[in-house]
């Protein structure tokens, strides 16, 4: 019982046991905030001057921006088992659905899972090129977009430690996530010396599991690979910068068409941060104050930020639903999270994680032959 109560008064705890009133109450305020500074009025006038007929092709290119994506996942995972892009495009059409109906980037989770049913790819190795590859190459498209919007197309002032801060922290990033997938760990690495500090379960899971992540790596250590990883990066935010330029034209916001590329940045930062649910109030917030500071009229920028982020869910949730139907998933393919892997063209035994690297040191007569190429 003493524990009990001590655990109830836990603010960890109570947060947790709390926290989607505590979502909503955040979205509340960043709510009333934004309307706090905006003519209410002119908002709400705003939507009946829209020109819709910019919507429907700004949503089209809103999923040619993910089908680039899809594309460039493919490329992170090309070396291992090559999954069809329609396919990788579905799962993450339904990635976005899931994310914005789930707190905590739950989507993420799915784009690991179903891959991991579906193509027998270890969860470890997608773990890697999903959450943190795709992550580090992101912020280093974005912090280049960003650089060079600054640099030769000028902006309002923005403060030089910020920028600074935020070319430091990238660049120490690409260069370690660099380093780190040039590691090569011993073939027998949960007999290694360094490991015999942990027990003999957690040894063997670190055998397993590091190889794996580091495959999930490959792309960062092949110099030609990561060139036409990047080369694709620009384009697929690009075309999503192009998203919120034609929703700008729907809404007579009168930025200049590069400052979209710092609205597509501001929005996409703060959704990758899960804070409230759907991100409402946040993304909002962060929006229009971003079109706001470039320039735009404030109330007219807050209707367009309403505005873009339902139209976008809407479309999130068709496309998503779309992709569920054409991708024939069960609910096996969604929320099983047991380790069992396909066996298929690798050869390996479920859980076992067999590495490039070992079949490599093994030579070809050695290797399982492959069922299909």
């Amino acid at each position: 019982m003493a524990k009990d109560h001590e655990e109830s008064l836990n603010p960890i705890h109570l947060i947790v046991q709390h926290r989607l009133p505590l979502q909503f109450l955040i979205s509340a305020v960043f709510i009333g905030i934004l309307v706090w500074r905006v003519d209410i009025r002119q908002t709400i006038e705003t939507f009946g001057a829209v020109n819709y007929g910019w919507v429907l092709p700004a949503l089209i290119v809103f999923s040619a921006s993910k089908l680039l994506h899809s594309i460039r996942w493919q490329m992170l995972l090309e070396e291992t088992e090559r999954a069809p892009v329609a396919e990788l495009f579905g799962i993450y059409l339904v990635s976005n659905m899931t994310n914005n109906a789930i707190p905590f980037r739950a989507g993420d989770v799915l784009r690991i899972q179903v891959p991991a049913e579906r193509f027998g790819i270890s969860r470890a190795e997608l773990t890697s090129s999903v959450i943190i590859v795709e992550t580090v190459f992101d912020a280093f498209t974005f912090f280049v977009l960003l650089l060079l919007v600054l640099t030769f197309l000028g902006l309002p002032a923005v403060p030089a430690q910020l920028v600074l801060g935020l070319s430091l922290g990238t660049l120490i990033a690409f260069i370690g996530l660099l380093l780190i997938a040039r590691i090569r760990p011993p073939r027998h690495l949960a007999e290694s010396r360094w490991t015999r500090l942990f027990s003999e379960n957690a040894r063997r899971r670190i055998g397993e599991i590091v190889p794996q992540l580091l495959e999930g790596l490959q792309a960062m250590r092949e110099m030609p690979r990561l060139g036409r990883v990047l080369a694709i990066s620009f384009p697929a935010w690009l075309v999503e910068a192009l998203m919120f330029w034609l929703l700008g034209l729907a809404f007579g916001l009168g930025l200049q068409p590069h400052e979209y590329i710092v609205v597509m940045i501001g929005a996409n930062l703060i959704v990758s941060l899960p804070i409230t649910p759907w991100n409402l109030g946040t993304y909002e917030f962060v929006v229009q104050e971003v079109a706001a500071g470039l320039g735009a009229n404030r109330s007219v920028a807050a209707a367009y930020a309403f505005g873009t982020h339902i139209f976008t869910i809407i479309w999130i949730t068709i496309t998503g639903l779309l992709a569920v139907w054409f991708l024939n998933l069960s609910l096996r393919d969604i929320i099983s999270l047991g380790r069992k892997e396909m066996v298929g063209e690798r050869g390996d035994e479920p859980g076992m994680g067999s590495s490039k690297q070992e079949e490599e040191e093994e030579g070809p007569e050695k290797r399982p032959e492959a069922g299909g190429g």
